[in-house]
């Protein structure tokens, strides 16, 4: 499909996923993602325009879902105060990182790509006025260098057949057969075997789910290969070649077709100037004099005050008197002494694995408590190198020049990603321009990423730009000379945070799901963030969880 463009509005948006629906044989899937993912009712038509004066609201957790709380509760007119532990920047594992003053080269070390299909998060890019271009998932130029060998993504995929296959042992009838043809015979049978019905609950929390449903959340995805009849070499293989999906081969299937059935890797976007745009929106809108670009038609007088507590972290919530206000016990850095202040609601918008660490005074409800103890968060790692020259696009490149894209492999960087930004060159009867460039020089999860990302880090960039060099068959020495600075997180390793994202384990949606989202304290707290949502891993599951949870307090207050 050719159809892309720059800042696709909504009915552009709706025919493109349309027409990949088409294309997938889902058509009937169309107007349910359309509704599942599209912002809930607006808080306004829960409850009238002032009727939050004087009402407190502590946020905890200053990334997309509290920001999205707050945006919506300011509507009412309550009063909100957010904490966030972080000091130096604003968003949470949104995480663009700048590598020179005027920011035209940067890494996103969090959050990255914006699906066409992801609704909420089109809202607000929409009402900020942000502005996006595609972002290039793969071409024909990406490498995969795996067991030694070299292989580049033709469109046929005779290259990976030809010269990756001889490495696994594979059936006469695999060895002949294209490896995304294998990996889809395997992953897709079982999807569209779901009734349209049956099939929407893959990205919606409820309290009890079909049959179907919970015999899939049971399977790792790995089960799904092993059970279409693939051998072992075949399994192997495909792991590799597809990270995204190899990486998690011990996760619940339900993780992979929660992405798979909003096509969630089909028709790609990214923000202009960094995807930290859009925490960076909200918080401006907070404060900004123009508040009718952001707020039409609410008079600014009954809008809520918002206060920023950055560099504050809650040590202990607590619930004085059943069904009463909430205190949330605090510190900084610059103030070791706990503080106190009391709240009538909370948005707790941290990920549980940070909550672990939080006092509950009395505890939550014993199923919450065991979501907090168990469910599986899944650590990322990534590293953007900032290079004086952009070698992956000169046209003598291991198969070809590369605007955008992904390489693959074995090795423990297991993938690095192209940027995006000279896209507008592919077919193009003139060259992009010689300048500098950032190479996200690997991305990759789960188990690579503790290795990796636990190294030393003069040993980890040793390593890391050894195998940049190997994968596009230069020597390292070369790239040595243009790198010219380098970043990199390990998110299990950032202290307010403990995890890339959650990404459950087979049984915990049909587990846990539920009471993972479910207020507490008597509906004094509530829940928001990608975890407590039916998109994980996405910003689009933080946006929404934010809004439902602002509506939920109006709804609580308003009948209170």
């Amino acid at each position: 499909m050719n159809f892309t463009p720059n800042q696709p509005t909504k009915e552009e948006r709706k025919k493109i996923l349309l027409e990949l629906l088409q294309q997938e044989n889902r058509e009937e899937d169309f107007p349910y993602l359309l509704e599942a993912l599209s912002p809930p009712a607006d808080i306004t038509n829960i409850a009238p325009l002032g009727s939050g004066k004087n009402i407190r609201i502590g946020i905890i957790g200053g990334g997309a879902a509290g920001l999205s709380a707050a945006f919506e509760l300011r509507k009412l007119g309550y009063d909100i105060t957010i904490f966030d532990a972080l000091e130096d920047r604003i968003g949470g594992r949104i995480y663009t990182r700048y590598f020179d003053s005027q920011k035209r080269y940067y890494g996103e070390l969090g959050a990255m790509r914006l699906p066409i299909s992801h609704e909420t998060l089109w809202h607000y890019i929409d009402l900020f006025d942000l502005k996006t271009r595609p972002f290039i998932q793969s071409t024909p130029g990406d490498i995969f260098y795996i067991r030694h060998r070299y292989a580049c993504n033709d469109p046929e995929e005779t290259s990976v057949m030809r010269n990756i296959y001889p490495a696994f042992d594979l059936t006469p009838q695999e060895k002949i057969t294209p490896w995304r043809k294998l990996s889809n015979s395997a992953i897709n049978p079982p999807l569209l075997a779901l009734p349209p019905a049956v099939r929407q609950e893959i990205i919606e929390i409820r309290k009890e789910y079909s049959p179907e449903i919970v015999a899939l959340d049971s399977l790792k995805i790995k089960d799904l290969y092993q059970r279409a009849g693939l051998s072992r070499g075949a399994v192997d293989m495909l792991g590799n070649l597809s990270p995204l999906i190899g990486d998690f081969y011990y996760n619940s299937t339900m993780e992979l077709y929660q992405e798979i059935y909003s096509l969630d890797f089909e028709s790609l976007y990214r923000i202009e100037g960094g995807t930290t745009e859009l925490p960076l929106a909200f918080y401006h809108s907070f404060w900004d004099a123009n508040v009718g670009r952001y707020y039409p038609n609410i008079p600014p007088h009954l809008l809520g005050e918002v206060t920023w507590m950055d560099g504050h972290w809650v040590e202990q919530i607590q619930q004085p008197m059943s069904g009463g206000p909430v205190t949330l016990c605090y510190k900084s850095k610059k103030n070791p002494r706990t503080h106190q202040q009391t709240f009538d609601y909370i948005v707790c918008a941290i990920p549980f694995s940070t909550l672990r660490h939080v006092e509950l005074c009395p505890l939550f409800s014993s199923d919450k408590m065991q979501a907090i103890q168990e469910l599986t968060y899944e650590n990322s790692f990534k590293s953007a190198h900032f290079y004086a020259q952009r070698f992956w696009e000169n046209p003598g490149i291991l198969c070809g020049p590369k605007l955008g894209g992904n390489s693959a492999t074995d090795r423990p960087v297991t993938s690095l990603w192209y940027p995006s930004d000279h896209s507008q060159y592919i077919d193009a009867p003139t060259l992009p321009p010689q300048e500098p460039g950032v190479l996200l020089a690997t991305y990759n999860y789960a188990l690579d990423a503790n290795r990796l990302g636990n190294l030393p880090a003069r040993r980890r960039l040793h390593e890391i730009q050894r195998q940049i060099a190997q994968i596009h068959c230069l020597p390292k020495d070369y790239i040595d000379t243009l790198l010219l600075d380098h970043a990199s997180v390990n998110w299990n390793d950032e202290q307010w945070f403990l995890g890339g994202f959650a990404y459950y384990s087979p049984g915990q949606k049909n587990t846990f799901s539920w009471s993972a989202k479910k207020p507490e304290y008597q509906n004094r707290v509530f829940f928001a963030g990608e975890h407590v949502s039916g998109k994980h891993a996405w910003i689009q599951g933080a946006l929404k969880t934010g809004m439902e949870a602002a509506n939920n307090v109006a709804m609580a207050n308003k009948y209170k």
